[in-house]
This record gives structure tokens, sequence and C-alpha cells, in this order.
């Protein structure tokens, strides 16, 4: 049972990253899923992290309209300037 909840957790980030593009909005490097990170630029009601991946796909989509996909160290970077 928990390896199907972590299968389908998966699948919901593949296809929200897949959507999004596939890369970095700032470097345009493109990756695997596990590459990215969702920023939010505007406030978040949920955390996208894996945790809320088990959220009805129609709050992950809301959520991902609020948020661009960046790699892991750009999105560091974006924060540490913060």
């Amino acid at each position: 049972k928990q390896e199907h909840k972590r299968s389908r957790r998966r699948a919901k980030r593949q296809a929200l990253v897949d959507m999004m593009g596939g890369f970095c909005r700032l470097c345009l490097q493109p990756g695997p899923v596990a590459y990215f990170d969702f920023h939010h630029i505007e406030e978040k009601e949920i955390p996208l992290k894996q945790s809320t991946f088990d959220a009805p796909w129609s709050t992950l989509l809301a959520e991902a309209d609020k948020c661009v996909l960046l790699c892991k160290c750009c999105h560091g970077q974006l924060h540490s300037k913060n």
C-alpha cells in the first residue's frame, strides 16, 4: 500500500513538472523530476512537497498555477538573496 501511495505521488509530481515545461525558468536547464522545486510567486495555501501530493489533482493544479519551476540550485540562490 505504501509503495502504491509513493508511486501515485511521483506520478502527480512528474505530471506537474511536465506541464510546467520540464526546465528551470531561470537557467533554462532541463532535468529529471527530482531536479526541480516549485517556487511560489503568489501566496501559497499548501506547499508543493512530497507529502502534499496526496491532495486532489485540482488542488495541486491550483497551487502549481502560483508557482514557477526552478532547479534546486537556482531556487537556493534565489532564497539566499532574500
